[in-house]
């Protein structure tokens, strides 16, 4: 996990950025969870590069823009994935 922009989960960017601005570029080994969690009312979205996910939609794979569910940004690696988190 690189923290690119603000910042998650410990990580912090070296650039300075508004509070709630982040972008999160992740590796995930199949089976592993990633669950972000973003202010009420703030839209994020993962872009998977590689890789399959699953989500509460169904199966996402490279290309495809995964959007937030609410507050919480969750998914699951079917197989190894990379994908950059907004």
């Amino acid at each position: 996990r690189r923290m690119l922009l603000g910042a998650s989960g410990g990580l912090t960017s070296p650039i300075t950025a508004p509070p709630s601005a982040r972008i999160i570029d992740i590796d995930l080994s199949a089976g592993a969870a990633l669950e972000e969690r973003f202010a009420e009312g703030d839209t994020a979205f993962a872009v998977i590069r590689a890789g399959q996910v699953q989500t509460y939609a169904g199966r996402a794979g490279p290309g495809t823009a995964v959007f937030s569910n609410g507050a919480t940004l969750q998914l699951t690696a079917r197989e190894n994935s990379r994908l950059t988190v907004f």
